[in-house]
């Protein structure tokens, strides 16, 4: 029977094994570690499980799709890897590795020998190499180490969604930081460790409870823009609560995070979050903009556009509002098929409403990071003329990024979901989120069951109609909010 182990080091490594996935959970969220090593409770359990499976999905049929074209020569043994080390190729080893002298464990996704270097190589299916991608090659790099037979340069291969193969070289930060983090995994059963607000907290299934308790702590990861990282550093330097960072001036403030870090957000940054924190102290917005601007927002006509889209492929629906005075019409284009001449044909329905309103503003909610990169390259897709194009992005106005200029809330997010709550917005379509509705979109184009049809399209209504609520409140938010 072929051991599922293959064994590296010498010795015998007694305590607790840390994998790769291990790490990238205690960079995401430290608290969530701490809590599956204190109870047993697996961190995927802790995640909403809908989202979780449909990301795996698209990351493993990503993964396949690059191993059946690499095609690498697959290992099943250790006697079968040492000999690799004479020979220059890709291999696939489904075997976990072990290495006894750090007590880490894994299975990089293809290893490429070179004469004994053993170089791990990670899929990856987003856009750019990140510094968690670097951190996990670190790690795969430490793990193979003892097959490597003469000191050499450390490296990695990042293989993105876009084709590109990126050579990492790996520095003593990289690996250092590495086993830094291995010794502070095991830490965590020995340290209570405090909750973090967090990106990480959308998909988790502890999040009201640890937002609950950071609220009721004054934990500074309550403030827009103050990650784990950020709130260490104020603490380094004395800031332990936003009842504390109120007091302090941020000329001040910005000058002992230069000194200690060589880094700053800034002072105008310093000050928005100083006015976050007077936001979650007192209950109420706060309002630090433009009056004239923001008073005036709503006064003329204007577009509500909301896209639904495959981040890999087309766009599958346009949602449309338009507003002229009281008077509000709703349009949506829905593509029966997912192809090119499908998308044309929504995307002409999306021109013509736009030609015919060229002094009308078009709102969008965080349509600079989402809907409009994703129109821009539908545009060039399809060979549409300029024009349109050009119009809609002198008359467009990201909405979030209009409340994160102008406003502070009582609450973490800016995001489209935090103002629902915030405005007592209530969905009722039954989508988690765009990863859902894609696998949704797909069901229906496979099946043609209509009642998918309606549910998508009331999923992309409701948030139009939750940016349609944000655009006509910005005016009585400037009046309602304290001034700073």
């Amino acid at each position: 029977m072929v051991s599922r182990y293959i064994d590296l080091g010498t010795g015998k490594w007694r305590k607790r094994w840390i994998s790769k996935q291990d790490l990238v959970e205690y960079l995401r969220c430290e608290y969530r570690v701490f809590v599956s090593f204190s109870t047993g409770i697996p961190i995927p359990d802790m995640k909403e499980t809908a989202l979780l499976q449909l990301m795996l999905e698209k990351g493993l049929e990503f993964e396949s799709g690059v191993v059946e074209d690499i095609q690498p020569r697959e290992i099943h043994s250790r006697e079968a890897v040492e000999p690799l080390a004479e020979e220059t190729l890709v291999v696939q080893i489904p075997r976990v590795f072990r290495n006894h002298r750090l007590g880490i464990q894994g299975i990089p996704d293809l290893i490429n020998t070179e004469k004994g270097k053993f170089v791990p190589i990670e899929i990856k299916n987003h856009k750019q190499v990140t510094h968690t991608d670097e951190l996990e090659l670190a790690f795969y790099w430490l793990l193979l180490d003892p097959l490597r037979k003469r000191k050499t340069r450390p490296k990695g291969y990042i293989i993105l969604n876009t084709g590109e193969v990126v050579e990492v070289n790996l520095t003593r930060e990289h690996l250092w930081g590495v086993e830094s983090y291995l010794d502070d995994i095991r830490g965590l059963s020995k340290t209570e460790v405090e909750p973090v607000l967090s990106h990480e907290c959308k998909q988790c299934k502890l999040s009201k409870d640890c937002r609950e308790k950071v609220v009721t702590s004054g934990g500074l990861s309550t403030i827009y823009n103050v990650s784990y990282v950020r709130e260490k550093q104020f603490r380094d330097i004395g800031v332990n609560s936003i009842s504390e960072l109120v007091q302090l001036d941020e000329e001040e403030l910005n000058s002992k995070l230069i000194a200690r870090f060589g880094n700053t957000p800034g002072v105008d940054e310093i000050f928005r979050m100083k006015c976050h924190a007077f936001s979650i102290m007192s209950g109420k917005p706060i309002f630090f903009g433009d009056k004239h601007q923001a008073r005036n927002i709503a006064a003329s006509p204007f577009l509500i556009l909301d896209l639904e889209y495959d981040v890999e492929r087309l766009i599958w629906l346009v949602g449309v509002a338009i507003q002229t005075g009281n008077n509000i019409t709703y349009h949506q284009y829905f593509a029966e098929k997912s192809n090119l001449d499908e998308e044309r044909h929504i995307l002409q329905a999306l021109i013509d409403i736009i030609e015919k309103r060229r002094s009308y503003l078009v709102f969008t909610y965080s349509g600079i990071s989402a809907d409009i990169p994703q129109l821009r390259a539908a545009w060039r897709r399809q060979g549409l003329p300029d024009r349109p194009l050009s119009n809609l992005m002198g008359m467009h106005v990201d909405v979030c990024q209009f409340v994160q200029r102008n406003f502070r809330f009582p609450m973490k997010s800016l995001g489209l979901d935090a103002m629902e709550e915030y405005f007592g917005i209530h969905r009722s379509s039954g989508i988690s989120g765009g990863l859902e509705a894609v696998a949704l979109y797909k069901r229906y184009v496979r099946t043609r069951n209509d009642a998918i049809k309606q549910q998508l399209l009331h999923y992309n209504r409701e948030d139009i109609d939750s940016t349609l609520r944000v655009v006509n409140q910005i005016p009585v938010l400037v009046t309602e909010s304290l001034a700073i």
